[in-house]
């Protein structure tokens, strides 16, 4: 989880590899869906933050997801840093 449990802003995290909740397709167990994908700033707004941001796959038989952050349906929970062990 990202320090003190806040993510940073949309724009901060551009390229970083992180653990997604979209919350469109809301699940009242989980909370909605979660992926790991790599966060990328697609477009950004007159104030310099993040307008359009799209969620890359690594592995590309997988298709890119185009999200707007203020629509509230995606939420960066984690940063994918290393594999363990």
């Amino acid at each position: 989880l990202f320090p003190g449990g806040a993510a940073p802003a949309p724009a901060a995290l551009d390229n970083r590899r992180v653990v997604v909740q979209l919350r469109a397709d809301t699940d009242p167990e989980t909370g909605g869906s979660y992926t790991l994908k790599r966060w990328r700033v697609a477009r950004t707004g007159p104030d310099g933050g993040a307008a359009e941001i799209e969620l890359r796959p690594d592995n590309p038989a997988f298709k890119s997801l185009r999200m707007k952050p203020e629509s509230g349906d995606i939420r960066a929970i984690a940063e994918f840093l290393e594999v363990v062990g």
